[in-house]
């Protein structure tokens, strides 16, 4: 059998197409310290040194868990602390220094609380109904506590611009203030408007109005004191009449809207969307 042209010259054999493989590809040797995806970057890691890391990212009580698969059983968060976008005027009043904005995760609230007549606004959005309140009733403090960055530069600008001297504001979670901050029956009314109805029945357990939520409440407030609470969630109304007349402490229900109630943003919102406000007004009385 004859050899082939190429073994008889002293030529090279010749080379398959680009496209062509004679063989298995050879692999290019790793870098070192490199895993399989050695050219991304991505680092090599051990079991052990996976589940340290990730033993340490699990959360404190009150945190979140990055891992969905954790479940922390704690006090459940009912809304975040959200900073936002700020226009420029949210931006000068947050920057500037206001005798009216109470620093600190507890407050000293020993100032605000000694004197006048005091009224907690929980959750009170971009301050349209404190502004208006306090306009009309100049002799009553304001306590307004929220989370949200730009409601509070709204609130704090709106208080500047009318010269208002009553009304304070702590950019903080309400319910470690009720606990840690505010002395047994020392509120007389809480105002509590379009809290975050959470309309997922798998998120109801986040809703702020909660039956452990108006005992903590009840104990700052002294007896007669009006709690007035508004949504445009028909069963998130249904919820919070339920959850705080199961409450000794709180005695009421559905109401008219009060003609002195002012009309929010956020009210106006759900009217655009179809929603009908509904108020709820409930009486601190003794157990």
């Amino acid at each position: 059998m004859g050899s082939p042209a190429w073994r008889a010259s002293s030529c090279a054999p010749p080379q398959p197409p680009p496209h062509q493989s004679r063989g298995r590809r050879r692999r290019l040797p790793r870098r070192p310290g490199r895993g399989r995806s050695g050219d991304r970057g991505r680092p090599t890691r051990s079991l052990q040194s996976w589940r340290q890391t990730r033993e340490s990212r699990q959360p404190m009580p009150g945190q979140w868990a990055k891992d969905r698969r954790i479940r922390v059983e704690s006090l459940l968060p009912t809304t975040k602390h959200r900073r936002g976008r700020r226009t420029a005027r949210q931006r000068a009043a947050l920057e500037r220094p206001s005798s009216y904005l109470v620093q600190g995760p507890i407050p000293d609230l020993s100032s605000v609380l000694d004197g006048a007549p005091v009224v907690l606004d929980v959750g009170f959005g971009t301050g349209e109904a404190v502004i208006a309140y306090a306009t009309t009733d100049p002799s009553t403090r304001i306590l307004a506590v929220d989370m949200h960055t730009p409601g509070i530069g709204d609130l704090l600008a709106g208080i500047e611009e009318r010269g208002l001297t009553n009304v304070y504001v702590v950019e903080a979670d309400v319910r470690p203030i009720l606990t840690q901050a505010i002395p047994e029956g020392t509120l007389m009314g809480v105002r509590t408007f379009f809290p975050d109805p959470w309309p997922k029945k798998r998120h109801h357990r986040r809703r702020l109005i909660q039956r452990d939520f108006a005992d903590q409440l009840a104990a700052c407030c002294a007896t007669g004191a009006v709690w007035h609470i508004a949504t445009d969630w028909p069963d998130y109304a249904e919820h919070i009449a339920s959850a705080v007349n199961s409450s000794i402490y709180w005695q009421g229900g559905i109401i008219d809207r009060p003609a002195d109630r002012p009309v929010t943003r956020f009210e106006r919102r759900g009217i655009a969307a179809g929603r009908a406000p509904i108020d709820l007004r409930f009486i601190r009385v003794l157990p």
